[in-house]
């Protein structure tokens, strides 16, 4: 996806730590929406818990959860000093991600449409969704 011909400028820089609740119906929960605006996100880590969990992330357009990767975060990542957070955006893991003149990975969320998250894990698992995001403004 990439921003239309629409000229946007930086509006704010946001970075966001969300923790996966089971509980809430229907279990996936709001990483980040983009508003108003379009916004363009650079990382989006995951931590784990003390089991392997598998996680499914969505995009979500208002109507329909469109899966965009579905994996396993093993034990301890991201908390043990030896094994890092898996960031899907910067290790390019997930498909048809663009580059920007810096070289890094994006992706662009229109206005209106979030990334969401679900885990097959009980509901105290201890996942955290760690995002970095550019929000534009026309």
């Amino acid at each position: 996806m990439a921003l239309n011909s629409t000229k946007y400028f930086l509006k704010l820089m946001r970075r966001l730590i969300v923790a996966v609740d089971n509980t809430a119906a229907p279990g996936i929960n709001v990483v980040t929406n983009s508003g108003t605006d379009p916004s363009r996100v650079y990382s989006l880590a995951l931590t784990g818990d003390t089991s392997d969990r598998t996680i499914f992330i969505y995009h979500h357009d208002g109507t329909t959860y469109n899966p965009i990767w579905t994996g396993t975060l093993p034990t301890n990542t991201g908390i043990a000093e030896n094994i890092p957070a898996i960031d899907l955006i910067r290790e390019n893991r997930l498909t048809g991600l663009e580059v920007d003149d810096k070289g890094n990975f994006f992706f662009d969320l229109p206005n209106g449409h979030s990334i969401r998250i679900r885990s097959t894990a009980a509901p105290t698992v201890s996942i955290f969704a760690m995002v970095l995001v550019r929000d534009f403004a026309a």
